[in-house]
C-alpha cells in the first residue's frame, strides 16, 4: 500500500492510502501543487468531477480547497475500497464515489461541472472522444484538467489554458471555446 498527501487546504498534510494497482499512479505533488496554483487556492463551491479517480489525490486535494462536490468515478474494484475508505478517514461528505466507466459516465451526466480533472491510464490513447464526452456536463466557464504521456495541442472546440510537463507526465488545462458549447 502506497500513500500521498493532500498538499493544501483544510485537510493538507493529512494522507491518502493508495492501492497497488497496476495503472493507478498518483499525481506528484509538484503538479497538483502547480494546477491549484493554476486554479487559485480556493475552490469554494466548484463542482468538481474526477474521472479514472485512481488514488483520489486529485479529487480529495479538491474537497480539501473547498470543492463543494467533487464526484470521483472509477471502476477497480480494489481502488472503490480505498476510495471509500480515504472518504471515510477523511470526513468528506461532499465527495460522492460513482462505480462506472470514465468515459461513459460523462455522456450521460445530468449536472455542469467547473473543473473535470482527467488522468486516463497512460494506455489509454482516446484524448479527443474523452475531451468529447466531457463537452457535454462542462460549464461554459469551466476547465479541463489533463494529465497525458504527450502534450495536448489546440484542438477543436478547446484551448489550452496552461500547460506543463515533470518527468514523463504532461499536464495542461484546457477550456472550451465558448461558442463551441
Amino acid at each position: 500500500m502506497g500513500e500521498v498527501r493532500i498538499i493544501g487546504g483544510s485537510h493538507k498534510r493529512r494522507v491518502i492510502q493508495v492501492s497497488e494497482v497496476e495503472g493507478v499512479r498518483p499525481s506528484p505533488n509538484r503538479v497538483r501543487e502547480t494546477l491549484f496554483n493554476w486554479l487559485g487556492q480556493d475552490l469554494t463551491d466548484w463542482a468538481v468531477l474526477d474521472l479514472f479517480s485512481g488514488s483520489g489525490a486529485l479529487g480529495f486535494e479538491a474537497a480539501s480547497r473547498g470543492a463543494g462536490k467533487v464526484v470521483m468515478i472509477e471502476q477497480h474494484p480494489q481502488v472503490l475500497n480505498q476510495l471509500e475508505k480515504n472518504r471515510s478517514n477523511l470526513k468528506l461528505s461532499q465527495v460522492q464515489i460513482i462505480k462506472a466507466n470514465a468515459r461513459e459516465w460523462p455522456k450521460t451526466a445530468r449536472e455542469r461541472f467547473d473543473l473535470i480533472l482527467a488522468d486516463p491510464p497512460f494506455s489509454d490513447p482516446g484524448v479527443e472522444a474523452l475531451l468529447r464526452a466531457v463537452s457535454t456536463c462542462i460549464k461554459a466557464s469551466g476547465m479541463v484538467y489533463l494529465e497525458t504521456p504527450l502534450a495536448v495541442t489546440e484542438m477543436l472546440g478547446w484551448n489550452v489554458f496552461r500547460a506543463a510537463k515533470a518527468g514523463q507526465v504532461y499536464y495542461q488545462l484546457l477550456q472550451p471555446h465558448p461558442e463551441k458549447l
